[in-house]
């Protein structure tokens, strides 16, 4: 809820004012269909990186060499990624001339797969990193409130502001009772 979405839009938009000769292509790689699909519905050409590994392979068994020395790869949901596949993509990215950013909350989703590298690279790094704290999607203070205690890994308090949404604030079908809270 920190407005992610919104700041892909923006730099697509951005790199959309310069001359076609001079923009980078963007590519998103996630390491899930759903966040691959949330980066096309942002206009971000995307596949999965273990997709774009494989591809990658296979052109380099044919003797192909990738070039990618105009693309800017955006790797989103970067904390779902494990060590193997960070470093694959990382050095495919670099062998190609390519430039990657990766994306993600590292209090938010793990990886299923050893090691922690985007933790590890903003914990440990001397890379540019940028944090977004400000929640956005929540415009209604109260429910803000709730999402912060959660973060704050206050689970009552949230629950607490939430029970005292008005049930009619959840939209539902006409036939549905409405329960006592939202």
């Amino acid at each position: 809820g920190v407005g992610k979405s919104t700041q892909v839009r923006a730099v697509k938009t951005a790199l959309d004012t310069l001359p076609a000769s001079a923009r980078p292509a963007l590519h998103g790689l996630a390491p899930t269909h759903q966040a691959v699909k949330e980066l096309r519905a942002v206009g971000i050409e995307a596949q999965t990186v273990k997709s774009f590994l494989v591809e990658y392979d296979q052109m380099k068994a044919a003797g192909e060499k990738p070039d990618f020395s105009n693309r800017v790869f955006l790797i989103d949901e970067s904390s779902m990624l494990g060590n193997q596949d960070t470093a694959a993509a990382y050095l495919a990215i670099q062998a190609g001339g390519g430039r990657g950013v990766s994306m993600g909350d590292i209090d938010q989703f793990e990886s299923p797969e050893s090691g922690a590298p985007f933790r590890l690279v903003q914990e440990r790094s001397p890379m540019d990193v940028a944090i977004m704290k400000q929640i956005v999607r929540q415009k209604d203070l109260q429910l803000r409130g709730a999402v912060h205690d959660i973060i704050d890994n206050r689970i009552d308090a949230a629950l607490q502001r939430i029970e005292t949404q008005p049930a009619d604030r959840v939209a539902r079908s006409a036939s549905a009772a409405l329960p006592e809270s939202a």
